[in-house]
């Protein structure tokens, strides 16, 4: 994908060929989204236009002052649209609300990351994917061989969005959504049989929340009454656990293994105890 940027103030000094985007973990594509609208405004063409330039006619494309650069963006402010970045489905886009934040969905690199340290996991795998969004995470299970996705929604415009992705992709045989409350102990008993993945993404505002923070660790733990003996548990969060931080435990996990995928992001990997704690003598 291409776009147009400029070559002076906040692109100033990024090589032609960068990937330069917020699904990236750099230049945010809001700020990228705006510099487009203007340039693109006066080519008499809609913003989101300048996001799907072909190289061919980039070459050929000239305004004073602007720059083309190759961006590995799976998301568009403009458009709306996010992309699955491997396997089957991969660059199939996803629809996403007007406002980005209403999913603030994870970025390619922190996909990646997750992804590649859980290799081989998904194929076949039985995944639960709680506060899924737009299936981000979920759907990227899917294309990536996953045999059982369950994902889970409370907010219902997101959930219409996220039943049309799936219909899109024609995946409703491996991919089921769920309304529901995904820190309720209830919505457990929507998970697949023997639950290999879990998934849990909540808003960041519920992370630094601690009482929320609390309920989120409470039905981490209640996850592991619903997973097989091996499997991961992901939590990402904005908030790096240190030592001595209580919520970062899960009594009937062992871990956490901790990446940072971003300034404020990291991902907790856990892993299901073997028996969980309760169930000690």
């Amino acid at each position: 994908m291409l776009l147009l940027v400029d070559s002076v103030g906040p692109y100033q000094g990024i090589p032609t060929g960068s990937s330069r985007c917020d699904s990236c973990g750099s230049v945010r594509m809001a700020d990228a989204t705006r510099c487009a609208r203007r340039v693109w405004s006066r080519a008499g063409s809609p913003a989101c236009s300048v996001r799907f330039l072909s190289r061919s006619t980039s070459r050929s494309l000239t305004v004073p002052g602007f720059r083309v650069i190759d961006v590995h963006s799976v998301a568009c402010d403009a458009c709306g649209m996010l992309q699955i970045i491997g396997g089957e489905y991969r660059r199939r886009r996803l629809k996403t609300p007007a406002d980005a934040e209403d999913t603030r969905p994870y970025s390619a690199r922190a996909r990646e990351t997750v992804f590649n340290l859980l290799r081989g996991w998904f194929d076949g795998g039985r995944v639960l994917d709680l506060f899924a969004g737009v299936g981000t995470m979920g759907l990227e299970a899917v294309s990536r061989g996953a045999e059982e996705v369950v994902m889970v929604e409370q907010n219902r415009g997101i959930l219409r969005l996220l039943n049309e992705n799936i219909e899109m992709l024609g995946c409703r045989d491996r991919a089921r959504a769920v309304q529901g409350d995904a820190l309720s102990p209830q919505i457990l008993s929507a998970a697949p049989r023997a639950t290999e993945i879990v998934l849990i993404d909540p808003p960041y505002a519920m992370m630094l929340d601690e009482d929320s923070r609390d309920r989120i660790t409470a039905q981490a733990n209640r996850c592991r009454t619903i997973m097989a003996d091996s499997g991961f548990l992901v939590l990402r969060s904005p908030i790096e656990p240190k030592e001595s931080d209580v919520w970062a435990k899960l009594a009937d996990f062992d871990g956490p293994e901790v990446h940072r995928t971003g300034r404020d992001m990291w991902v907790l990997l856990y892993a299901p105890a073997n028996p969980p704690a309760d169930s000690v003598d």
